[in-house]
């Protein structure tokens, strides 16, 4: 399905979208610098905080810090990132979540085994200030769960995925501020095998600020609903596509201009060279 694959050896960069998280990010940051397997690098990308987190990030000499000109959501900053950088894997965090110590190693265990180019994992839900909710269980085979009813089946802050299988796909959808994790999800189990693991390694904190509760942008929001029924209605088209011979349309939903980056602090990023086909060196 595709032509780089993620290994134990795969050099991977941790990447922390953030904006006024700070109460959680030293916790987010410890887990990310303790795996067991080592990360090639991690940084925080500041989505234009009032003060970016400069004091919480240099306790970690191995964090680096970036921060955007402009407010603009996570996928224009996970994409500003992946063309900066050439690193042959990604893996994503939430700024007030944390990961098990063992997360890394097993996501790629599951992606060298199976040959999946994006893995995720089941959560740990903890729930502040609201309601408890029933935990959440994502199929293992995330391509099947997706062409049978396309709805949200892998939790992208707790995945790692190839840079190829986003290079592919043309990119996140950068001009959505919300939904642009299923969005991606939905063109991606048309050209890379794509699963979950049944650990859960992934912690995430969910409060009345976070996005997908407030409000204006929540779940339940007219704004999401809308844009939920928009890309579902194009996944079911690309579905019906498939099963007739058609090439579904892979291109991402809506992009926006390129948002650029300062550099704030810690090491700068590196652009780590691998050839498109075969095995990475464990060397890093």
């Amino acid at each position: 399905m595709g032509s780089q694959r993620l290994t134990k050896c795969t050099p991977v960069l941790a990447v922390v979208t953030h904006y006024r998280c700070e109460e959680w990010l030293e916790q987010c940051l410890e887990s990310l610098v303790g795996q067991s397997m080592s990360l090639a690098g991690v940084v925080v990308v500041d989505d234009a905080s009032p003060h970016p987190p400069l004091d919480i990030v240099r306790r970690f000499p191995s964090v680096t810090l970036m921060r955007s000109t402009e407010n603009v959501g996570m996928y224009r900053l996970l994409q500003a990132i992946v063309d900066a950088t050439d690193y042959p894997g990604y893996m994503f965090q939430d700024a007030d979540d944390w990961s098990a110590a063992n997360r890394l190693a097993v996501l790629l265990a599951e992606a060298e085994e199976t040959g999946a180019e994006l893995v995720g994992c089941q959560p740990n839900t903890i729930f502040c200030g609201l309601p408890e909710e029933p935990e959440a269980e994502y199929p293992r085979d995330v391509n099947a769960a997706v062409l049978a009813n396309p709805i949200h089946h892998l939790l992208l802050p707790s995945s790692v995925m190839t840079r190829d299988l986003i290079v592919r796909l043309g990119g996140f959808a950068t001009g959505l501020r919300y939904g642009g994790d299923s969005e991606f999800l939905r063109r991606a189990i048309f050209v890379a095998t794509v699963r979950n693991v049944p650990e859960r390694c992934y912690f995430r904190r969910v409060h009345p600020q976070a996005a997908t509760r407030r409000p204006e942008s929540g779940y339940e929001s007219p704004m999401r609903q809308a844009l939920a029924a928009q890309l579902r209605e194009r996944a079911w088209e690309n579905i019906r596509r498939l099963a007739v011979g058609d090439a579904p349309d892979l291109s991402p939903f809506m992009v926006a201009e390129p948002v650029k980056l300062e550099y704030i602090g810690g090491p700068e990023l590196k652009r780590e060279r691998v050839p498109p086909l075969g095995p990475p060196s464990c060397s890093h």
